[in-house]
């Protein structure tokens, strides 16, 4: 790999994470308003069409995050591939991801741990660095980075551009 686009992958992966963690966010955000969060539930005819829109939902919501993966993913490997002239290896296209991974992980577990905590009624310190939290945040960071390399490894197949010989 070229040392000197190292810091750029970097840069570009954290970058396009941030961005992917916040259109994330609104969609956790209109996906727990159009729902609420908790709730007392019972089997009245309202409370079940409302669990079977959940259901539909978070089918569709799978669908919309695996497209907007896909779509920030392509564009950081698009900037690149434009800042060298048009190469990029798999392994560069897949190091892209990873940083989209945990740069999106990162956010988006801080954030909806902290929109959670201030749902609750009771907040101090101790309860926000509760081992369970932290333990989610690991988690989620973790499972965007899996999740995001695995994304990647399907859009770098499509992507990859080998340099010339020559250029390496």
């Amino acid at each position: 790999m070229n040392a000197s686009l190292v810091p750029l992958i970097r840069t570009s992966g954290i970058a396009h994470g941030i961005m992917l963690s916040i259109v994330l966010l609104a969609l956790f955000f209109a996906f727990s308003w159009l729902v609420g969060i908790g709730g007392n539930w019972t089997l009245t005819l309202p409370d079940i069409l409302t669990f079977i829109f959940i259901i539909t939902f978070t089918y569709a919501a799978f669908i919309y995050v695996v497209s907007i993966y896909v779509v920030f993913i392509y564009s950081a490997h698009s900037d690149i591939k434009r800042m060298n002239n048009g190469a990029m290896t798999f392994g560069q296209g897949v190091g892209i991801s990873f940083w989209i991974g945990l740069a999106s992980g990162t956010y988006t577990s801080i954030i909806t741990i902290f929109f959670v905590v201030l749902e609750e009624a009771s907040v101090n310190m101790r309860e926000i660095f509760d081992l369970r939290k932290m333990l989610f945040l690991f988690i989620v960071i973790f499972g965007s980075i899996i999740f995001a390399v695995i994304v990647g490894l399907v859009v770098s197949l499509f992507t990859k551009k080998n340099p010339d010989a020559a250029t390496f």
